[in-house]
C-alpha cells in the first residue's frame, strides 16, 4: 500500500492535520509484514519511506515521518 499526501500550501492548518491523522490510522491498522510506502507532494515529490515491510520499528519511524509532514 502507498499513502500519498498533498503537503502544498492549500493543505495548511486543519487539512494537513486531518491528512496526518488519516495516515496514522491507516498504518496503525496494518498487520506486521504488510508493506507500506509514504510519499508527499507539493511542487516536488518526496518519498519519505520506500515500500517497507511494517514491524514495530517501522511504525515508530512512520509516526515520526508523519509528524514532520
Amino acid at each position: 500500500m502507498a499513502i500519498i499526501v498533498d503537503t502544498s500550501g492549500s493543505m495548511e492548518g486543519e487539512a494537513i492535520a486531518h491528512a496526518k491523522k488519516a495516515a496514522r490510522r491507516m498504518f496503525a491498522q496494518m498487520a506486521d509484514g504488510d508493506r507500506l510506502a509514504l510519499v508527499t507532494f507539493n511542487t516536488d515529490i518526496e518519498v519519505l519511506m520506500a515500500s517497507t515491510e511494517i514491524h514495530a520499528g517501522e511504525r515508530a519511524e512512520l509516526a515520526e515521518l508523519v509528524q514532520r509532514m
